[in-house]
């Protein structure tokens, strides 16, 4: 059978509605957020590859013009020092071999201030020029010597003694450090300056102050340093200095692997860092849109094009023609990477815009469901619930109205009901003579009544008497019962004792079996067990007692039973008597019988009276079944507002429920024919029937 759901379903029901619409907008919302962040966190990384591309180009450039510098440095070096050694050469053989060779007296010397017609040493001339250069000049030089004739020229810092080892071990390699001076930075370029003519052996052998007379042709004689400088500003000479000094590799190879990081992350997903110092680590979930990783991955064959024309441009010379293309090369890939990257990030840009105006528009969407679905609850709890509340309030307005009125006919009905009583009482004082006639014949049989009382006297005394030989015997029966419980007191004291005798002989079989003193054990056992043996022999003699007792008070209530036997003899002949006063009762009856019929006929009056109240009450249960049937329609009415608020029941329970609200079925009244008299009760009556009896309840309340 079909059932309306309650308000305890409906409400939540609509709620439930009403809540999910709100969590699917929440989780929507939730959902577009997070994937606005993880767009703006994958479009960040995107973008900060344009400046990673960048970074790593200006750090390789700037690495390639410390390069430069130092290369230019070295370069200087180099030249300067050829030159010093071709005018030491043009010195030695065109100025000192030609004096030599056409001037007798001549001479060279350190000294050569001091001495007449003297000239100064090559070593001596090359010092005096580097002395007098200035800085206009761009470097400084110095020949210096293990082996110097000048004790104050000799090694004098760690530099010149490295060379010096250096270039004894490999005097065709030149010895070349950057290194501080002051606040700016120096090169320092030694070379080897060996024996190469026989002049200058023998002149350092025959010196009076060499420090060495063995010098051979190709032997080491001194090294020739050039100073060069570098920078003189502080900041540039301290990073040229961490990058020469550094052993963790070149500055860019930390925005390298960070660029290389991201490019994976972005293409494939994983790991990549958030910041420059790669200490924040971060998860990339990857790109599926195929136009995007096909622009990433443009992007990356450009990036390792940038990576080789550094390679490249490491692997030769500085300043040379391969050099220089090799950095226009650089220069064009690191541009082509930054157009495939910027490409990239403005696709991930539109992507995400889409996502998020996706977003906005199923917002839009899910606002307008909540709407919708809010003004679908109003209307349903207007529809289901506020409408049928007011109709229900009508329809029990109109049903008390009419339920007013129909009490009003039930009130005008039983005001007509108390007048026909009034009649009725007159009817009965005729009654009342009646019964005066009947009185004699009720004195008649009051004396018969005594007689019989008299006899059920005397039988109340045989009854008393039968009733004491019953207590009698009542009492000999417990005396036999208090006598039975105190044997079974014995019988168990009996066994008791059985039991203790038991353990005792048992006991005794112990000690007796064993030999030596315990014999003494066995004697007191012994003593023990005659002493319970007395016990249950003085139980059984009072036992024997209490039986004999027993058959004395059994005897007793065999003659208490006799008695009694003769007290229902007597009782049965007054019993006999009773019998015979009852018959005389009889009689009287049926002379009482004729009274009757003069009272049946003043009923018969009372009976008109009789039909004339059946009418109103007719009327009265019309009203009667009008209050019922409008209590009926309120009963549904607040069923149906039952079951809004608290859910209908099933038609069958309100079935089970309709006969105590239908209204009473009444027996009909048929106008009595009244012909030739009086109609008699017990003759022409219509009689009501066990079969027009209206039956009730158990519950149901009978008013009289």
């Amino acid at each position: 059978m079909k059932k309306n759901l309650s308000l305890n379903v409906r409400l939540p029901a609509i709620i439930s509605v009403l809540l999910l619409t709100l969590f699917a907008a929440i989780g929507f919302s939730v959902w577009a957020s997070r994937a606005a962040r993880n767009d703006t966190k994958i479009i960040n990384i995107a973008g900060r590859q344009r400046m990673l591309s960048q970074k790593y180009t200006k750090e390789v450039l700037d690495e390639l013009n410390d390069r430069q510098v130092l290369a230019s440095a070295e370069q200087v070096a180099s030249v300067a020092t050829n030159q010093i050694v071709a005018d030491r050469v043009q010195y030695t053989k065109n100025v000192i071999g030609k004096l030599k060779s056409e001037w007798g007296d001549f001479k060279a010397g350190a000294d050569y201030h001091e001495v007449e017609q003297s000239i100064p040493l090559p070593a001596t001339f090359l010092r005096e020029v580097s002395e007098g250069l200035d800085e206009s000049a761009g470097y400084r030089f110095d020949l210096l010597s293990k082996y110097n004739i000048n004790k104050e020229k000799g090694l004098r810092d760690e530099f010149e003694k490295e060379a010096w080892r250096a270039l004894a071990a490999d005097p065709d390699a030149p010895h070349v450090e950057v290194l501080p001076l002051g606040e700016g930075l120096v090169l320092r370029y030694a070379t080897a300056d060996r024996a190469v003519a026989a002049g200058c052996v023998s002149c350092h052998n025959s010196h009076p102050d060499s420090p060495k007379s063995d010098f051979a042709l190709g032997d080491l004689m001194g090294i020739l340093v050039v100073t060069a400088p570098v920078t003189d500003d502080p900041e540039w000479a301290k990073a040229i200095l961490s990058k020469n000094e550094g052993s963790g590799g070149s500055v860019y190879d930390k925005t390298l692997k960070l660029f290389n990081l991201s490019m994976s992350a972005l293409l494939d997903g994983g790991e990549t860092f958030s910041d420059l110092e790669m200490t924040q680590s971060i998860e990339l979930a990857g790109t599926k849109d195929p136009g995007i990783r096909n622009q990433l991955s443009d992007a990356r064959k450009k990036w390792e094009k940038v990576q080789l024309a550094v390679a490249e441009l490491h692997s030769v010379p500085v300043g040379s023609a391969a050099y220089l293309d090799e950095l226009r090369t650089l220069r064009i890939q690191n541009m082509e990477t930054l157009k495939s990257v910027n490409e990239a990030v403005s696709m991930f840009q539109m992507a995400s815009n889409a996502r998020t105006t996706f977003a906005t528009n199923v917002q839009y969407v899910m606002v307008a469901l909540a709407i919708t679905a809010f003004l679908a609850v109003v209307w349903f709890i207007r529809k289901k619930i506020t409408n049928p509340l007011s109709a229900i309030s009508v329809g029990i307005e109109t049903s008390a109205n009419q339920v007013a009125s129909a009490s009003g006919q039930v009130a005008q009905s039983s005001q007509s009901m108390a007048d026909g009583a009034g009649a009725q009482a007159s009817s009965l004082e005729e009654t009342s003579a009646s019964l005066e006639e009947m009185t004699s014949m009720t004195k008649q049989n009051a004396g018969n009544a005594n007689q019989a009382s008299s006899m059920a006297a005397e039988a109340l005394n045989a009854a008393e008497k039968s009733r004491a030989a019953m207590e009698r015997m009542s009492g000999a029966i417990k005396e036999i019962k208090s006598s039975s419980d105190q044997m079974a007191n014995i019988i168990k004291t009996i066994d008791e004792i059985a039991f203790q005798t038991n353990l005792l002989a048992l006991n005794a079989a112990v000690e007796a079996a064993r030999a030596g003193d315990a014999g003494k054990g066995f004697a007191v056992v012994a003593e023990e067990v005659r002493n319970l043996a007395q016990r249950s022999a003085a139980a059984a003699k009072d036992t024997s007692e209490l039986i004999e007792g027993a058959r004395a008070n059994a005897d007793n209530g065999v003659a208490v039973s006799q008695e009694v036997g003769e007290t229902l003899e007597q009782i049965s002949d007054s019993v006999n008597k009773v019998t015979q006063l009852i018959g005389e009762v009889s009689s009287a009856s049926n002379e009482q019988s004729q009274g009757i019929e003069q009272v049946n006929n003043a009923v018969s009056q009372m009976d008109k009276v009789t039909q004339s109240n059946a009418a109103n009450s007719e009327e009265a249960a019309a009203a009667s079944e009008e209050l019922s049937a409008q209590a009926a329609e309120l009963r549904t009415l607040v069923s149906d507002l039952t079951g809004i608020i608290g859910g209908s029941v099933a038609e069958e329970e309100v079935q089970r429920e309709a006969p105590r609200l239908a209204p009473v079925e009444r027996v009909a009244v048929s106008e009595q024919r009244v012909s030739g008299g009086p109609t008699s009760l017990l003759s022409d009556q219509r009689v009501i029937t066990p079969e027009k009896v209206i039956p009730l309840d158990e519950d149901e309340p009978i008013d009289f």
